[in-house]
């Protein structure tokens, strides 16, 4: 592949994108939901960027498992994530308004409001992921994308359990927009 177009009008930029995450894993469930998050990018290399990214999934899914007030119904035990990562993103631009980019962060992901108190982190978390941006403008771009999220989760306890670890695994598609500052 020919890279073209490889000029960038900044050195920072920032980007917000919306999405749904699916949680996998763990013993009562990752969380799975809503999930806002926001990349601050500083390019270091024509190809490269350090990537830093904020991020909270609001917990929603379907039952999957016996609430811990009443033992009669189901509830949704997965919770909420929120999350820091960092790592390189490469950049390719194939084209003047059309860009490639290949996130690889690591990061935290602490998991709150989970059923009977059931919270704990996630450390380390390995993101990789894939993005398609078309520039609007050299500075404005809309862009879709997808991520994988794997590491080990380590739980204080809840719903009778004491302290334990599990897989913490989830994927998410978002949309979203990126601005060259």
């Amino acid at each position: 592949m020919i890279v073209s177009g490889m000029s960038w009008p900044s050195r920072h930029e920032l980007s917000v994108q919306v999405g749904y995450q699916a949680g996998f894993g763990g013993s009562l469930s990752s969380p799975s939901g809503l999930k806002i998050t926001a990349d601050y990018g500083f390019r270091f290399h024509r190809l490269a960027w350090f990537d830093l990214q904020l991020g909270n999934v609001f917990g929603a899914g379907s039952a999957d498992g016996v609430c811990s007030g009443d033992p009669r119904s189901s509830c949704y035990r997965g919770g909420w994530d929120f999350n820091v990562s960092a790592g390189v993103r490469w950049k390719l631009k194939p084209t003047s308004s059309v860009a490639v980019e290949i996130p690889v962060l690591v990061g935290l992901s602490v998991l709150y409001q989970r059923d009977c108190g059931d919270n704990g982190a996630a450390l380390p978390v390995l993101r990789p992921g894939v993005r398609a941006v078309y520039f609007l403008t050299p500075r404005v771009g809309l862009g879709a994308g997808v991520n994988l999220a794997l590491g080990p989760a380590f739980h204080g306890g809840g719903c009778g359990k004491t302290s334990y670890t599990t897989l913490y695994g989830a994927f998410d598609f978002s949309l979203g927009a990126e601005f060259l500052l």
